[in-house]
């Protein structure tokens, strides 16, 4: 479809809902709640993982102020796991109103007959979805909240204006419940995924397995040069769910201002330009010179005579092609993790296999095995540290717990990422990537040799 005719296709749906918002919103103009609500149901309809995770603290924001309240969560159905242990999950599938309008027509008459006393659509507040739109004045809540952009305000009774400045999107999330006049302190993401249950066994198994122990790994003679084969029984286990993770980069996808030129061949395994040690030592404070390729393990690095690998985790894909960093970054990280004395994995979805495979030869890394959404949260939660592009899996490493070091470009680090110790945020657009390595893997050191509690 060419780009006019889906402005077209835009300006259409959103008139269409405009009027029902109009018809809905004037038809329940919402009622004063008296005492705290006793139900309570949040909108986030659409696939990205990492959009689903962004909302989990207003759940559990809704939870700690209302907890004799029934607190229930539209989701898409695909996400539905990432929050079930904190509410009540209705699973939405969008295209049922065509493939089945009596399921989808007998969920809508549910939710409007259940009269819930508060009703907020937490989708984006920089981009206006009719559909969540629609959904929230049908609801008929007493009280109805939104983002106020667009025609938010036919919609529901309390429209919430956006921040004036760059925010966190946990913050700009809880603005929602200005209305409840509720104060609550601002949680952590979470989720359940991949905690207990099958998924975890198999990664833990696969990890017992596969992954190099520590007296292995930091000795040079013996580290792998290259990715492991999957585990034939992990590899059957993966399910379609893993491509909301990660989604395949088209053939003809603009390759990323720091991407590698696919002339110069294979990732380089050849040590940092020493040159580049100058600049980095400008860039920021926290940097460091690069790192030759034979530098000694620190001292302070974890004791390779512990039983249990340390492991780091590589992310090196996105589903945006223009959020990945140089792949050969993860490379030299993941090298630098062997001197360490760490077992570099790394981490990839459909689409990224071949990627996946460069990296994990040129960074001396193992290479996953396919995994299903819950199997890649089991992995993130037995890594050390993870290193991610500006993606859905960055959330999901945070939200499992895992300290996440993650690489930003042409993207709003100061709003999607997350700053909290012992996570660390490095915005790469203004950085080659020689400066990105010192600076990240200074952040890998920290992070290694001076562990958080989990």
């Amino acid at each position: 479809m060419s780009a006019p005719a889906r402005a077209i296709r835009r300006r259409t749906k959103r008139g269409i809902a405009s009027f029902f918002g109009r018809l809905l919103g004037g038809m329940s103009r919402g009622r004063p709640l008296e005492g705290d609500p006793k139900t309570i149901l949040v909108l986030r309809i659409d696939e990205r993982v990492g959009n689903v995770l962004l909302t989990t603290p207003l759940l559990a924001a809704l939870r700690a102020a209302f907890p004799n309240a029934r607190i229930d969560a539209l989701l898409a159905a695909s996400k539905r796991t990432l929050v079930e242990d904190t509410v009540k999950v209705i699973a939405f599938e969008k295209r049922d109103l065509f493939r089945r309008p009596w399921a989808f027509v007998a969920q809508m008459w549910s939710l409007r007959r259940r009269a819930y006393d508060v009703v907020i659509d937490a989708s984006h507040w920089h981009h206006f979805s009719s559909t969540s739109a629609l959904l929230l004045a049908w609801t008929a809540g007493k009280v109805r909240i939104i983002h106020e952009r667009g025609d938010a305000a036919h919609f529901a009774t309390h429209p919430i204006a956006p921040p004036q400045g760059v925010e966190p999107e946990i913050r700009t999330k809880l603005r929602l419940l200005a209305p409840l006049t509720t104060t609550a302190p601002t949680p952590s993401m979470s989720t359940p995924l991949g905690r207990t249950g099958p998924a975890a066994d198999r990664m833990t198994a696969w990890i017992a397995v596969n992954a190099t122990p520590p007296s292995t790994a930091s000795n040079p003679s013996t580290a792998p040069t290259s990715a492991s084969a999957p585990n034939p029984s992990t590899a059957a286990t993966a399910a379609e769910s893993a491509a909301s993770t990660h989604a395949s980069t088209p053939a003809n996808a603009p390759r990323s201002r720091n991407a590698p030129n696919p002339a110069n061949g294979p990732l380089a395994t050849s040590a940092p330009n020493p040159s580049s040690a100058a600049t980095a030592s400008e860039s920021a404070a926290s940097t460091h010179a690069s790192i030759p390729a034979n530098a000694p393990r620190p001292s302070n690095a974890p004791n390779p005579s512990n039983a249990r690998a340390l492991l780091v985790g590589l992310a090196p894909g996105a589903r945006k092609p223009d959020h990945r960093v140089d792949p050969t970054v993860f490379a030299r990280l993941g090298r630098h993790a062997r001197r360490l004395g760490a077992t570099p994995i790394v981490l990839w979805g459909p689409g990224e296999e071949p990627l996946a495979r460069q990296v994990a030869e040129a960074g001396e890394a193992l290479m996953a095995p396919p995994t299903d959404l819950e199997e890649l949260a089991a992995l993130m939660r037995q890594c050390a540290v993870v290193v991610t592009n500006d993606t859905g899996p960055m959330h999901l490493a945070v939200a499992c717990g895992a300290p996440t070091i993650a690489l930003f470009l042409r993207a709003e680090p100061g709003r999607w990422g997350h700053t909290e110790p012992p996570n660390f945020v490095l915005a790469c657009d203004e950085l080659d990537p020689d400066r990105i390595v010192d600076a990240a893997a200074r952040a890998l050191e920290e992070r290694l040799t001076r562990p958080h509690a989990p």
